[in-house]
Parts: C-alpha cells; structure tokens; sequence
C-alpha cells in the first residue's frame, strides 16, 4: 500500500505501523496518513470511507507507483504472488486407491496454520520443525475430508490463518452413500460425471468417497509441499487398516440388510474432532434426511392438481421435518 500511495489511510486492528521515512522529520499522523486503531476498539467509519481524501494524479506521480510502470516497460511487473511468495496447491486421495483419513493421526497433523515459516533453506533442524507443524506457511485452506468413520458423511475444513473450522457436511453426503433409488437427478449426472472422470470405485464400493484439500501459503517451495502432501499421505489408513474395514463391508453385505449388523471397525476409531460423536454424526445418512428423500420421491411421482407448486411443497415438507427432529432432539 505505501509502495504505491504514500498517502493512504491504513487500519491494522492490534499493530501500529509507522510509515514514517526514514530521512523524513515529520511525525503528524495527520501528513503521514497513518490511521491506527487499537484491536477490537470501535473505530470511526467515517474516518476512511467517503474521505475524498484519494487523488488520482497525485498517486501516479508516486515514486512507487512511476517505479512499477517503469518496470512493465523494462524488466516486466512482478506478480505478487511472486513478490510475496504466496503459493497453492491441491491435494487429493489417489482415484486408483481411494482411502479414508485415520481421524487420530490426522488430528495430529493439522498443526502449523498460520505460523510464518523460518527463513532459510530447508535445513534439517526446519525439518524437523515442519515434520511436526507440516501446515506452517499454510495461511488459508478448504476442502472436505473422508474420515474413516464418515462412510456416509463428508467432513468440510476450513481455514484462515491460525483459525481451524470443521463440521460434518450432513447436506452434501457422498453420493455412494445415497440409495440409488432415493437419488435426485443432479446426483445421478454426479454419480455420472464421477465415473467419466475416473473418480468413482467400483472395484470396493467406495464410489465417490474422496478427500480433496487447498492450501495457500507463503514461501510454498515444492519441498515444503511435499512435506505437506506426505504428513497427509501418511494420515490415510494403512494398507492392513483398508483391508481390515473392505472385509467387514463383505461381512455385512453377505449377511443382508435384515440380520443384525455387527460395528464396522472403523466406526471404533476414536474422534479428536467433534466430541468424540464423528461416528453417529457421519457413518450413515440420518433417518430424517432418508424419509424426506423418500417423500420427496414419492410426491413427484404423484398427479399434481392444477395450481399446485410442488418445489414449495416439498420444501414446506423439508421444513416441517426438521421442526420434527429437532424438537425431537
């Protein structure tokens, strides 16, 4: 900001910043354009917006502002993301071997958001560092995430410095876990896509179960996203853990829908992350969200009378059912 409008007006909520120059005298917050504001005080909107304060003319005979054209004539404009050394990548769980996270060593590698990394090459008392905190320099991430005891149930992850969010994404279930029959059209050409991309295994019955992750970073060199992807690698289940839970699907598939089920192993991991509930709230569809979609089936399958808006009605359904579990709950 100060490269290219000295002038500017700039809050900082908890930090002062001094703009003062180095060779210069002045010291009127007034002249310097330095506006600080303590963290959580109110602040006087009226103090930077609608201030009149920007002049056009005068910021494009900034020395900055001359330095940066003068460079898109000569050596080119520096991308920030270049300048800064701000980064991105995705991580996915492979198509040909798709597996769920373990929930306890994941938990232990989602550490690091939000701290600045060292400076300096990767040296091996940073490695250490980063084997422990793989996510420092990670300052923003979003994805979903396939925990082994959400058969049914995506986690969502978000992040935003060194604030982490997660929450079961009860609205968006994977479409495998969804019976075919109580599928809407959109989950169908899903289901449909998914097997076009190669994104669907037919192979287990795991359909579109998959992970996806997005981190934006500062000094991300392809080291230190490797160090990332391999702490998250290392989180998925093993090889023995995978065929422990693929045996017990057959187990239950052999003893039919009507027998008593015995407790898939991976519902007895334990959950770090939601109270230690992630297995109730994520290993199936809840009945209520069956029962709409069975009712919503039913209804468009019906003769509507003249005049009748069915998305109203069934989105007055969806409504009362809620009112029904949550007052249940």
């Amino acid at each position: 900001m100060k490269k290219l409008n000295p002038l500017a007006k700039v809050v900082v909520p908890g930090y002062n910043f001094d703009f003062v120059e180095e060779e210069s005298s002045t010291t009127d917050d007034s002249e310097l354009g330095c506006l600080t504001a303590a963290k959580f005080a109110d602040l006087e909107v009226t103090e930077v917006v609608n201030t009149n304060l920007f002049d056009m003319e005068q910021a494009q005979m900034s020395a900055g502002w001359l330095h940066e054209l003068g460079k898109e004539a000569t050596t080119g404009h520096t991308p920030e993301t270049e300048e800064y050394g701000i980064g991105s990548f995705v991580w996915r769980t492979r198509a040909d071997d798709p597996r769920p996270f373990h929930p306890v060593r994941l938990a232990q590698a989602l550490s690091g958001f939000g701290e600045l990394p060292p400076e300096g090459e990767l040296s091996p008392e940073l490695k250490q560092l980063l084997d422990r905190h793989p996510f420092v320099g990670v300052v923003r991430a979003k994805g979903y995430l396939w925990m082994a005891y959400g058969h049914a149930i995506p986690v969502s992850i978000h992040t935003t410095g060194r604030q982490l969010e997660m929450s079961p994404s009860s609205s968006s279930p994977f479409t495998a876990a969804i019976p075919e029959e109580l599928r809407s059209e959109e989950e169908q050409v899903l289901k449909e896509q998914a097997v076009k991309r190669g994104r669907w295994d037919e192979m287990h019955g795991l359909g579109d179960r998959a992970s996806e992750l997005v981190c934006i970073g500062v000094q991300l060199t392809a080291e230190r996203k490797q160090l990332i992807i391999d702490s998250l690698n290392a989180a998925l289940l093993t090889d023995e853990e995978m065929e422990v839970g693929l045996q017990a699907f057959k187990r239950q598939a052999k003893a039919g829908a009507t027998s008593q089920k015995e407790l898939h192993p991976w519902q007895l991991y334990p959950d770090p992350f939601f109270g230690g509930q992630g297995t109730d709230l994520c290993w199936a569809l809840p009945e209520m969200q069956l029962a709409i979609r069975s009712m919503t089936k039913a209804m468009a399958g019906m003769e509507v009378p003249p005049g009748v808006d069915v998305q109203a009605a069934q989105r007055d359904l969806e409504d009362f059912m809620a009112q029904l579990q949550a007052n249940a709950g």
